[in-house]
């Protein structure tokens, strides 16, 4: 086992990792990654490939591991593909491989998750959540759901409103909580979803003055 610390990360890697991939690491049969910042692309390219071949992959957090990073350099951005609105056949989430610019295809479509994507996290290779925008008779109603996404199937709904009320959420650096902007007009503020059971955490809405629309975290976990 070959042990990556955050003062010889770069080091200790083959000088021929970029030039031959997956084939510099070889001798590796666990890789582990120990509080060191996300890798460049073509770095996490080739190692995300010999973890494809069966090298083991240890990510020990620390204050320089930032999670946004580590899933954009080792594989996904997070595509939500809304198509045509109001023709739920023609969209659905897929990824963006930043390392390899390949797509993974559509992991779960618009017909399943119930109405038109909007915004859309992952927590995991067995779960995320997504907004979806859908007409009801006359009326637009927004839902936040959570999914599979390797069953492609939806599994739960956290909001049901009966107008559009949610336009992004967003996973706290930790990923142990869903956080998720509502500008209900009675009762505008941020929710806040346990990750692990999906219940609620607040009793009332957070009130931030205006009906918010966006969050976005600044730094990384305490």
């Amino acid at each position: 086992m070959r042990l990556l610390t955050r003062t010889c990360f770069f080091c200790r890697l083959p000088a021929n990792l970029v030039e031959d991939g997956a084939a510099a690491l070889a001798d590796f049969d666990v890789l582990v990654m120990a509080n060191v910042r996300a890798p460049r692309p073509d770095v996490a390219a080739a190692i995300r490939a010999r973890v494809e071949q069966g090298m083991g992959l240890w990510i020990a957090v620390g204050d320089r591991v930032e999670a946004k990073e580590y899933n954009a350099a080792f594989d996904a951005l997070v595509i939500p593909e809304s198509g045509q609105y109001g023709d739920h056949s023609d969209g659905g989430l897929e990824l963006y491989y930043v390392g390899t610019g390949e797509l993974s295809g559509i992991l779960i479509d618009e017909e399943t998750l119930g109405g038109d994507i909007v915004d859309a996290v992952l927590v995991s290779e067995t779960k995320g959540y997504a907004i979806v925008g859908a007409v009801i008779g006359t009326a637009g109603e927004t839902l936040v759901v959570s999914f599979d996404p390797t069953a492609g199937t939806r599994t739960g709904e956290l909001i049901v409103a009966d107008s559009w009320d949610h336009m992004t959420l967003e996973l706290t650096p930790d990923g142990s909580e869903l956080w998720v902007p509502d500008r209900k007009l009675d009762a505008p503020g941020i929710r806040i979803f346990d990750v692990a059971t999906d219940a609620e955490l607040t009793a009332v809405p957070i009130d931030v003055g205006l009906p918010p629309f966006m969050i976005c975290f600044v730094g990384g976990a305490a």
